[in-house]
């Protein structure tokens, strides 16, 4: 059972700075290493059950108004986020830096940016995508009805969003959420805490600086915490959906915990993803290189801890052993500049470690990397695999770091076959001839599939939506399709005032007795008619005829 705090102090005494000390030893306290440093950045009180209900229905509280803003009062919030991102573009970096161990440049490379491109993307476009769509059938004006589609906001969600990206992917939550007409409840990740606190803290400023109503800060609310605090989120009854980015088990708790109540999740939870290089494609020296740097740099970057990397690259037997050798010195070059960063944890470390260790008792053969690094940090050597047993782990499970198996294949139909065998299908990618790999494209399950190039830049292209499929979701973010999948389409179908229809009771549905049945069988038939304007005339007549009670020829 979990304890409470000793005080609950929302909503009427919340505190400013949620970095509040705590007696070390409280099991309400949660503390955050440098993973390069081990050094310690903070400790912080851990969010249980009186935090997060009060946060929900403060948050509730301010939603109806906020969902009644127009578009393109929402819009601004953006717009002003935007522009204090780009302000504190480096102090962020900084941050991010500190908590990840990624470097500064990085950070705002593959973070900052496609932050600040989806916050003005969505500013842009969003107000248009959120009008009211009409909706008006042939068949509804002819009995004088229209329909129009509204997008509703769903209320008070949760943005729940991991460490490996914690400012790129908690913005996009954040932006789509509040463009959307949600309040939103923002759980970092324990590993990214400062990140979280100051994005919290920006968002507070846009929505003040661009509403000039201090409620509307409200509408964002920061929770830190761990899985009780996930808990606590997610079995509130006044929560009305979570967005979540991270593990598969964690991903399936939430769904579980919140699909029998009828209430949205929207997961994105990792992949096991493939990179295929076909027959030929390395027959240059070139080529060959070209091909390497893609699946290194897919592999590598981030330390590996990204969820669209190249997990798996399988290559014709042709051409394996020249495309390994490649990658091979490509790693030992990386491992000896030490430029590679840090994994996020000690626990992280020690998976990666169990999991080589694991491909090595099934037949792995390690062309550079393979052991642990000694030393402060959470470290691991770029890594490249060869001719291990199919059933070690590093190829049935996601590998969150710098580990890169060649898989051998003979043709690429059974390349694709034992890919597809793996259902983490988030993104994919193919190299080699266009047209080969177009017409290979399809045969992925996979949500995205990049030909000739690496679907990391995906999320850095706003306009595009990221999604994954089977166990890699149900989810999408960005583009048009991730903003409107935070609102639920509400049908008004309207007529100008009360009238009574022709086939209302006690008309007959007999053809032989009534023109109404007639006039059913003529609307049927402009359905289905080669000839739609001799159908709807003989629908006007005899949609007169069964009004003013008038006979007409039957059809």
């Amino acid at each position: 059972m979990t304890l409470p705090l000793p005080q609950a102090r929302y909503p009427d005494e919340r505190p400013n700075d949620l970095r509040e000390k705590l007696p070390i030893d409280s099991p309400h306290v949660f503390e955050k290493r440098n993973p390069a440093t081990e050094g310690l950045v903070g400790q912080y009180a851990v969010a249980l059950w009186p935090e997060v209900d009060a946060a929900i229905k403060h948050a509730s509280r301010h939603q109806p108004a906020w969902q009644a803003n127009p578009p393109q009062q929402r819009a601004l919030v953006l717009r002003t986020a935007a522009k204090l991102l780009y302000a504190q573009r480096h102090a962020l970096a900084e941050c991010v830096a500190a908590e990840t161990g990624k470097t500064t440049a990085e950070a705002l490379l593959a973070e900052i940016t496609p932050a600040i491109a989806w916050l003005n993307y969505c500013a842009q476009h969003a107000p248009k995508w959120l009008k009211p769509q009409p909706a008006t059938s042939v068949l509804q004006r002819l009995v004088g009805q229209s329909a129009v589609l509204y997008p509703r906001a769903y209320g008070t969600i949760a943005v729940i969003t991991p460490w490996n990206y914690p400012l790129g992917i908690s913005v996009s939550g954040l932006a789509s959420g509040l463009m959307a007409g949600n309040a939103v409840i923002y759980k970092p990740s324990e590993l990214a805490p400062e990140t979280g606190l100051a994005l919290a803290e920006l968002f507070k400023t846009a929505l003040l600086e661009a509403t000039k109503n201090e409620a509307n800060t409200e509408l964002i609310q920061l929770v830190l915490g761990d899985a009780r605090t996930g808990e606590a989120l997610i079995h509130h009854p006044e929560l009305q959906g979570v967005l979540f980015t991270g593990s598969e088990s964690t991903g399936r708790a939430i769904e579980r915990a919140l699909r029998p109540q009828g209430k949205p999740v929207w997961l994105e939870l990792g992949g096991n993803d493939a990179m295929v290089v076909l027959p030929g494609a390395c027959e240059t020296q070139d080529a060959l290189d070209a091909i390497a740097s893609n699946a290194f740099w897919g592999r590598m970057t981030n330390a590996g801890q990204t969820c669209s990397a190249v997990k798996r690259l399988y290559v014709h037997e042709a051409d394996a052993d020249a495309l390994a050798a490649c990658l091979a010195d490509k790693a030992n070059q990386l491992n000896q500049s030490r430029m590679l960063m840090p994994l996020i944890s000690r626990d992280a470390q020690r998976k990666i470690i169990t999991q080589v260790e694991d491909a090595l008792d099934n037949g792995a053969v390690a062309l550079a990397g393979g052991y642990a690094l000694e030393g402060p940090g959470y470290y691991y050597p770029a890594t490249i695999l060869c001719d291990m047993l199919p059933q070690a782990r590093v190829l049935q499970e996601e590998v969150f770091g710098p580990v890169l198996p060649v898989i051998r294949y003979s043709t690429p139909q059974a390349a694709i076959d034992e890919i597809n065998q793996n259902n983490l299908g988030l993104s994919a990618s193919i190299f080699g001839p266009l047209a080969q790999a177009e017409s290979l494209a399809g045969k992925i399950t996979s949500g995205m599939v990049s030909l000739n190039t690496l679907p990391h830049s995906n999320y850095g292209m706003a306009h595009l939506p990221w999604t994954g499929w089977g166990r890699s979701g149900p989810g999408v973010s960005h583009g048009k399709a991730g903003l409107l999948a935070l609102t639920r389409i509400q049908v008004i179908n309207q007529t100008a005032r009360p009238k009574k229809q022709p086939w209302f009771y006690p008309a007959s549905l007999t053809p032989e007795k009534d023109s109404t049945a007639r006039l059913a069988n003529a609307m049927a038939g402009l359905l289905h008619s080669k000839n739609p304007l001799a159908s709807l005339k003989h629908i006007l007549l005899l949609g007169w005829s069964v009004v003013s009670n008038r006979s007409t020829t039957r059809l």
